[in-house]
Order: structure tokens, then C-alpha cells, then sequence
């Protein structure tokens, strides 16, 4: 009785085109597949802010903010060239010299018990723009 259900299953088989699917190519479904994935930036985070939050305390928050920020440019006047010309037109583009900013401040407050002479670190020669502060505006490219 067993066998002609066995052929016409068999037969069935066969019209419905089901292949049976040979042992060695049958493959277990891996664990690592099926659990929710993270992303490796967000692995990445998780592990700065573990880390760096112990390190810098109450810092941590805005230095990570800084670091996904978008970068700032800058623009270093280059003193053997026209460089009064250059720095006019970064002026026109609205960037600010923070050297010479520095400098200013530096000098109108002696009173801070700080001598009036500049460090020898700072030129009164360098010349270095970057735009205000919340702006991460381009400068056009170098010629």
C-alpha cells in the first residue's frame, strides 16, 4: 500500500520540477546572521565614550561633538608672495585674521600682570584666516 503513494510522489515530484536538494550543499543558518547587527561607527562611539568619558570627565561631551563636526579650514597667508593683496581678498570673503586678533588682545591687557612683549612663538608676520566661529565655509582654491 505503501509503495504506489511512494511512486505518485515520486511522479509529482517530477512534473512539479523540485529538485531535492543533495546533502552537502544543505547549510545551517549561522547565530551570527541572525542576531541584530551594529554598526562598527556606532561599536566605535560606545567605545570612545566609555573610554575618553572616564579620561576627560565633563569635557567628553563637547570634545566628541568636535569631533563630528565637520573640519574648519584655515587659510595661512603665504609671506613672499602678494600677500597684502591675498589677505584683502580673504577680508572681502569675510574670514578673520585670528593671529593679528590675538595679538591685539594680548597687547590691551598689561594689566593681567602679563609684560606687554609678545612670546617668541607668535610673529607679528603670520598671517592666518579662518572664518567666525559656527561658519565651516570653504575657501576657493590656491592658484
Amino acid at each position: 500500500m505503501a509503495a504506489p503513494i511512494l511512486r505518485g510522489v515520486r511522479e509529482l515530484l517530477k512534473h512539479a520540477n523540485f529538485a531535492r536538494v543533495p546533502r552537502r550543499h544543505r547549510h545551517k543558518k549561522k547565530w551570527a546572521a541572525t542576531e541584530p547587527k551594529f554598526p562598527a561607527s556606532q561599536l566605535a562611539l560606545q567605545n570612545f565614550d566609555m573610554t575618553y568619558s572616564v579620561q576627560f570627565g565633563d569635557l567628553w561631551p563637547s570634545i566628541r561633538v568636535s569631533l563630528l563636526s565637520e573640519q574648519k579650514y584655515g587659510a595661512l597667508v603665504n609671506n613672499f608672495a602678494a600677500w597684502d593683496h591675498v589677505s584683502a581678498k580673504l577680508e572681502q570673503l569675510s574670514a578673520r585674521d585670528f593671529v593679528s586678533d590675538a595679538i591685539s588682545c594680548w597687547e590691551l591687557e598689561p594689566e593681567n600682570g602679563h609684560s606687554a612683549t609678545l612670546s617668541p612663538a607668535c610673529s607679528p608676520n603670520l598671517r592666518c584666516f579662518t572664518f567666525a566661529r559656527g561658519d565651516v565655509s570653504r575657501f576657493p582654491s590656491a592658484r
